[in-house]
């Protein structure tokens, strides 16, 4: 009994003494005895801890069937060991299984994903009911954010995609903090109009059953927004000042325990680890370092999966102690955080990270696996009058065939072989002349041949090669950024390659070029004063692989005019390069057969014609890989042989290094 009144009395005496220093403090501004006095209350009031666990997926870009050789996907088979990773209905099972564990444990989960989940397969073409948001509403995403690839649709497309999963139940909040759009410009009218509506939001603020509030930003990032031309006239403000007014505003105003960042940014992981820096991409780990406030950023955009260790690395690298979690590309992986937050202390107190395989060990959910039959159903009938079905066998291969970067590749030089091919193949249906050229960006080369169990290649498969981009013709029947042709002189010709060999060196490997009906000598010694680019000889018209001798071609010619062919994008992007390094004289024009020179508004009348139809039906690079293909190297014929485009191919060796 004695102790007892003895411990009692402590507490009184205890108490009174807190109240005292924090009267104190308050008087006289001692922000130290303060803090100690807010320890000393933390320690008097009993503790209480809350949990929740964070799922995330970023840049699905469509990818419903998983990731690999399509022939092979068996989401209901988890015996074979396919090689197939993600797909949507394996996805669904393991979130669903986390969320009854976790339900189990009286721990709620937030399900978000970080953008890009349009732009990628064949599934793009199912555009009434989009796959990718009716996955997000039947798995009860908690929010998303857009991407750069969502923009590819521009304005009006992105509003009509969104529209059409709203008429498809479509809910989930879109978060869009640092999304502007123009007052005065109707382009984007649709997308404000959507604000209006809350489809499109500034913030979301979720209350948790254990009484935790979450509040979320999304931010589209400075290099995302710069791979999103078809934004315009949307702008995006990436100022940190600007952020943390977003994120004091979420903790001021709405109270909010946690933030939660959906980013669209990025940064460079692999130099992160191999130098304790990001390298040249550094936002999500400047944002976490410049904006204080921000608990967790879920990252985006640059495709790549944070390991425990990288999770760890980062969040004891930044002073504000912020998480950095990304989980890769194409939903190969899920990432989860668990985090433990002390609802007296105001903080994370505890946290584990798991990266979860999307492999061919989770059993497909069956539900999911038919709503994705279902948006093929609807692939298959866009594709009627191409005779052709989403799982249609093109061609074969026996190796694989991957992008290398910053130089040449079978892959790259087939895209560019195929888009020479069948430009030429159209020639009478447009100014008559075959193709000199052939051009593939490697930014617009996303996907590779790799042979699985069968070495069928599947429409779905060559699709994913090429798939990006949108036509501003509302009245094409396919996604896909048109074909265009026009014409260069020789000093033109050459300022295209040293941009692919020289400037793609300092700037990005997306912008080394993939060329057809060339062969080119370069000299890395003087490529610092941008000449590295020595001699060009052109091949024959009938050379489709660039196998034989070619023909030096004179660079001072101003006379001769050269056919070349691209994807309308990749040329717009020459116009951009230009603007900002036009002080080095990498001066591209591009001409009509008349050697006048083609205005940006005049490059979509450029647009190679596949049909003798009224009106352009434009020709796409997915369409030049499937008809090259089909003709050049079909199933019945054994398809892509390694003899040439292997990696000692013969259709290979079209740049020689000089000293």
């Amino acid at each position: 009994m004695i102790m007892l009144k003895r411990l009692a009395v402590n507490w009184k005496q205890l108490t009174g003494l807190v109240i005292f220093i924090v009267v104190t403090a308050a008087t006289t501004g001692n922000v130290a005895a303060g803090t100690w006095a807010e320890e000393i209350i933390g320690i008097l009031r009993p503790v209480k801890t809350v949990k929740v666990t964070i799922l995330q997926t970023s840049d699905l870009h469509n990818h419903a069937g998983g990731s690999g050789p399509s022939s092979d996907y068996t989401p209901y088979d988890v015996s074979d060991t396919d090689g197939v990773l993600g797909g949507y209905a394996r996805l669904a099972t393991l979130i669903d299984r986390i969320r009854k564990d976790q339900e189990s444990a009286d721990t709620p989960v937030l399900l978000l994903d970080s953008g890009d989940f349009f732009m990628g397969t064949a599934y793009d073409m199912a555009d009434k009911d989009t796959i990718s948001l009716k996955f997000f509403q039947l798995m009860g995403y908690d929010a998303v954010t857009l991407g750069n690839h969502e923009f590819d649709w521009m304005p009006s497309g992105l509003a009509r995609l969104l529209d059409n999963g709203i008429d498809n139940g479509f809910s989930v909040p879109i978060v869009a903090s640092n999304m502007i759009t123009s007052d005065t410009d109707p382009i984007d009218d649709d997308i404000e109009e959507l604000e209006g509506k809350g489809v499109i939001v500034s913030e979301a603020v979720i209350d948790l059953p254990n009484g935790l509030r979450v509040g979320i930003l999304g931010l589209m990032g400075e290099d995302a927004d710069q791979y999103s031309p078809g934004a315009a006239p949307i702008a995006f403000n990436h100022d940190f000042s600007y952020i943390q007014d977003c994120v004091d505003r979420l903790r001021v105003d709405n109270r909010v325990h946690l933030v939660i960042v959906l980013s669209h940014s990025g940064f460079n992981l692999s130099r992160y680890i191999s130098s304790g820096s990001a390298g040249n991409n550094t936002e999500d780990i400047d944002l976490a370092e410049k904006v204080s406030g921000i608990d967790v950023i879920l990252s985006g955009h640059a495709h790549v999966a944070t390991d425990q260790q990288n999770v760890r690395d980062l969040m004891e690298a930044n002073e504000n102690g912020t998480f950095i979690v990304a989980p890769g590309e194409h939903g190969e992986w899920l990432a989860r955080l668990d985090l433990t937050f002390d609802l007296t202390k105001k903080r994370i107190v505890d946290y584990g990270f798991e990266l979860i395989s999307v492999d061919d060990s989770v059993l497909g959910d069956g539900p999911m696996q038919e709503h994705v039959e279902q948006a093929e159903e609807s692939v298959n009938e866009r594709l009627i009058p191409l005779s052709l079905e989403i799982d249609s066998h093109i061609t074969e291969v026996d190796f694989v065939m991957e992008l290398a970067s910053l130089e040449e590749s079978g892959l790259g030089n087939l895209a560019a072989d195929a888009v020479r091919y069948a430009s030429s193949a159209h020639a009478s249906m447009n100014d008559g002349n075959l193709c000199d050229v052939g051009l593939v960006g490697s930014g617009l080369i996303r996907g590779s041949l790799r042979p699985g169990r069968s070495g069928l290649q599947t429409f779905a498969d060559i699709y994913r090669i090429v798939p990006l981009g949108i036509s501003s013709d509302e009245s094409q029947p396919f996604p896909g950024a048109p074909l265009v042709s026009f014409y260069l002189t020789a000093a033109d010709l050459r300022n295209v390659l040293e941009i692919s060999m020289t400037l793609a060196q300092l700037y990005s490997p997306e912008f080394y070029l993939n060329f057809s009906g060339l062969h080119l000598q370069y000299d890395p010694a003087q490529a610092d004063v941008f000449h590295g680019v020595t001699a060009i000889s052109l091949c024959d018209e009938d050379d489709i692989a660039c196998l034989k001798d070619a023909t030096p071609i004179d660079l001072n010619d101003d006379v001769t005019l050269y056919k070349m062919v691209a994807n309308f994008n990749l040329i717009l992007a020459f116009g951009e390069i230009q603007d900002l390094l036009g002080f080095l004289g990498l001066d591209v024009i591009p001409r009509d057969q008349f050697g006048e020179e083609i205005s940006v508004d005049r490059l979509a009348d450029r647009r190679i014609d596949t049909s003798a139809e009224e009106g352009i039906q434009e020709l796409k690079e997915w369409m030049a890989m499937v008809s090259f293909l089909l003709d050049h190297f079909p199933v019945d014929k054994g398809g892509i042989t390694e003899d040439i485009y292997g990696e000692e191919g013969a259709a290979l060796g079209r740049i020689q290094f000089v000293n």
